[in-house]
């Protein structure tokens, strides 16, 4: 299985801002915490650092996920219908 993880902006800061709010790990520890974990479950990792100005690349052979297909309404029918109906009905 392949996982290609997609990371935001200013996560380089991780271990040094605000580690009250965001704990003591820096990023590159995270990131050998993710790869030790993947590693033990067969999982290919793969980690991008994208920021506001550069556009994510895409996975290999990645496949976009399928479109869940709209609910439509039903649709009452239509006097004409049951008058059709009620006419097959007499015969």
């Amino acid at each position: 299985m392949k996982v290609a993880v997609i990371q935001g902006p200013n996560l380089n800061m991780l271990g040094i801002r605000e580690q009250h709010i965001y704990g003591p790990m820096s990023l590159e520890q995270i990131h050998e915490q993710m790869k030790g974990s993947a590693s033990q479950n067969d999982i290919e990792l793969e980690i991008e650092d994208v920021n506001q100005k550069k556009e994510p690349k895409t996975p290999p052979k990645a496949t976009p996920a399928k479109e869940i297909p709209k609910k439509t309404k039903s649709k009452k029918p239509t006097t004409e219908k049951k008058t059709q109906n009620k006419s097959f009905r007499r015969r």
